[in-house]
This record gives C-alpha cells, sequence and structure tokens, in this order.
C-alpha cells in the first residue's frame, strides 16, 4: 500500500512546484554561465533532448533539478566536479 501524503509533507517548499524553475530561468542561467545544452546534459545525465525542451517550455523542469541549480548558483565551482 502506497502512504498518502500528510498536508506537512504537501506544504514542505522542497517539495512545492512553484519553486520549480521556468524555461526562462533555465535559459538565464545558462546563457550567464556560457553552458550549452550539451553540455548541461552532460552534467546531469540527460539527454541534450530533454535540455532542449526544457528551455522551450516542452518539458517541464522537475523541483530536483531546480535545487541543483540553485545550488550550482551557490557553489558555482561544483558544475566543474560534474
Amino acid at each position: 500500500m502506497i502512504p498518502t501524503p500528510n498536508k506537512a509533507h504537501l506544504e514542505n517548499s522542497r517539495v512545492n512546484d512553484k519553486d520549480k524553475w521556468t524555461p526562462k530561468q533555465l535559459c538565464e542561467w545558462m546563457d550567464f554561465n556560457g553552458i550549452s545544452p550539451k553540455e548541461l546534459s552532460d552534467i546531469l545525465g540527460v539527454g541534450e533532448q530533454v535540455v532542449k525542451l526544457w528551455r522551450n517550455g516542452g518539458r517541464g523542469i522537475t523541483v530536483t533539478n531546480t535545487r541543483l541549480f540553485k545550488m550550482f548558483i551557490k557553489y558555482p565551482q561544483l558544475l566543474k566536479e560534474f
């Protein structure tokens, strides 16, 4: 049986959909850091087409990836670690 999420879990900002980045935010971040779709796909281990879909709004950017992008903003040196 799959447990039903409680209200506290649903209100947790770490899993809140409103925290997802928009395609515009992703494009601005990538442009600022000089990251190509190919480079970002290699960093994240996803296909280049997925990054292109994120950039044009064809696929939503997950909260998990948004948190990772925010971590890269806070610690840009980590981009070189991936």
